[in-house]
């Protein structure tokens, strides 16, 4: 994928001059305003379908039982979703928070598979690397550790949480 435009363009940008579309050619990667909207795209077909393997687990966790005596008591199927199974998926849906929030702070193989040297999307992990390639490694290792922490203050209260959950069970 590049973001020439005309006849050098590839990807979305060769398909829109195909069609006749030259106004809708962008510099998807190497431009501020787009960069990091042109990165989530791949990001979320990446990991779509991992996380609906997550709610097809979940959904399939939930006896079947709960379904039918929400049945009986003549719940609709809104309310069967809105009170019944979604609040069966809590876990799977903080689990999937979790590994989404994780992926999110690491997508610096995304972001250099698809843009190559021409970065300029900054999130953490690129900026870590550009401060490597500078020889400032005190300030990537700072880096780093602050993106350890944040990742550690939002897992280790649900890693707590769970412990706890499973102790009374």
């Amino acid at each position: 994928m590049n973001s020439a435009d005309g006849d050098k363009a590839g990807g979305l940008n060769r398909i829109f001059h195909d069609l006749h579309l030259g106004f809708l050619e962008n510099p998807w990667w190497t431009d501020p305003d787009w960069g990091m909207a042109a990165m989530a795209l791949p990001a979320i077909w990446q990991l779509s379908g991992y996380v609906m393997a997550l709610f097809l687990s979940g959904f399939r966790g939930i006896p079947a039982e709960l379904r039918e005596a929400a049945a009986m008591d003549g719940a609709s199927g809104y309310r069967l979703y809105r009170h019944v199974l979604f609040p069966q998926l809590t876990p799977t849906a903080l689990s999937a928070l979790i590994i989404l929030g994780h992926m999110s702070m690491k997508m610096f193989d995304l972001i250099m598979s698809v843009s190559g040297a021409q970065w300029l999307t900054e999130v953490p992990a690129v900026y870590v690397w550009q401060t490597l390639l500078t020889s400032d490694y005190a300030k990537a290792a700072a880096i780093s550790i602050i993106l350890l922490l944040l990742v550690a203050v939002v897992i280790v209260p649900y890693l707590v949480y769970n412990n706890r959950v499973e102790r009374r069970s």
